[in-house]
């Protein structure tokens, strides 16, 4: 969604979020229902740092993304990063 974050959800400071329209992740934060969808065991960090920002209500996964996740919460280093 073009904001970039860190592995515990904290807004990076970098030049493209000058360039991009997105919405503020702040914003997002007081929806109602937070649905996420992305996959890829790759994505792992990126979910779980989006989750540690916004919440979430709803994940839409596959099972690749979903097993590194169950890893990254387990604390082990698994294949994500």
């Amino acid at each position: 969604m073009f904001n970039f974050l860190d592995a515990e959800g904290r807004t990076i400071d970098h030049p493209i979020n000058e360039r991009v329209m997105s919405v503020n992740l702040d914003t997002l934060r007081k929806a109602k229902h937070i649905v996420i969808c992305s996959g890829g065991a790759h994505r792992a960090l990126a979910i779980r740092a989006t989750i540690k920002r916004i919440g979430c209500n709803t994940l839409i996964t596959d099972e690749a993304a979903a097993r590194e996740l169950l890893r990254l919460v387990e604390g082990d280093p698994g294949s994500a990063g």
